[in-house]
Order: structure tokens, then C-alpha cells, then sequence
């Protein structure tokens, strides 16, 4: 065992974030391990700290897995997302193109309801006009005629 005077020794400092020892709870230390830096290098601590690195090195690889997952389903998901926009901007054009074909659809009814009124009292009138001008060889006849049917 190698002892060092105090005069070398490092001077204790407490976390730079204010944590505490997550071993022993100690305040000060004269250098913080482990991951985040939250064991002090006292030997149980320092032991503990190394565990708790080993510890994150064997989870970090599915961490890092589990994150590219995410990020590839992210990213097919924004791919989705776009897709599903384009179609929405097609259906809303396609929407207002029926709109337009739908008002003049509604026009162009309008007109020709407008032109059979105007044809039906036309007609009326030649009909009207026409009742009191009998053709000649129907004048010779009885009024009204009762034809079996």
C-alpha cells in the first residue's frame, strides 16, 4: 500500500452539481467516479462506482439499439406524415374542383328550369291559341267524342 503525504494528497471538493455520494452519502471528495460522477474515491465507493460504470457499458448498447429503433420509426413516421398531407392537399383540391363543378351543375339546373317555366307558359299560349282555331274538317264534328279505349 502506497500512503501519501498530505501535502500531495488532493484536496476534497464537493460535486459540482451538489450531489452527494451515492455509496456513503459523503458531501466532499477529493475526486467524484463513476457515472454522472456520483461516488466519492473512497475504496468501497470506488468499487461501487466501477460496478455501476460496467453496469452502464452493458446497457448502453441496447440503449443505443432501443435509440436508432426510435429515431428509424421517427423518421418513417414523418415520412407518413408527409404522404398523409400530400394526400389531404390533393383531396381538398379535388374537393374544391367538385365544388366548382357542383355550382355550375346548380347553375346550368337553374337555367333549365327557368327555360322549361318559360316553354311550358309558351306552350300554354299556343295551345290556348290553337283551342279556338279548330282545324276545319274537325268543325263538321260533334263536340265531344267518346272514343272506346
Amino acid at each position: 500500500m502506497v500512503f501519501v503525504s498530505a501535502e500531495e494528497a488532493k484536496p476534497k471538493v464537493p460535486h459540482k452539481n451538489g450531489r452527494v455520494c451515492l455509496s456513503c452519502g459523503a458531501t466532499e471528495a477529493s475526486q467524484w467516479r463513476g457515472p454522472g460522477g456520483n461516488y466519492c474515491s473512497v475504496g468501497k465507493c470506488k468499487t461501487e462506482a466501477k460496478e455501476a460504470s460496467e453496469r452502464m457499458r452493458n446497457t448502453a448498447a441496447p440503449l443505443a439499439e432501443q435509440v436508432t429503433a426510435l429515431k428509424s420509426e421517427v423518421h418513417e413516421l414523418h415520412e407518413q406524415v408527409d404522404a398523409l398531407d400530400t394526400k389531404v392537399e390533393k383531396q381538398e383540391a379535388r374537393l374544391e374542383e367538385q365544388e366548382e363543378a357542383l355550382a355550375a351543375m346548380r347553375r346550368h339546373v337553374a337555367h333549365l328550369a327557368h327555360q322549361c317555366s318559360f316553354q311550358r307558359n309558351g306552350a300554354c299560349d299556343v295551345m290556348n291559341d290553337r283551342a279556338g282555331h279548330k282545324r276545319q274538317a274537325l268543325a263538321d264534328l260533334p263536340p265531344r267524342i267518346q272514343l272506346p279505349r
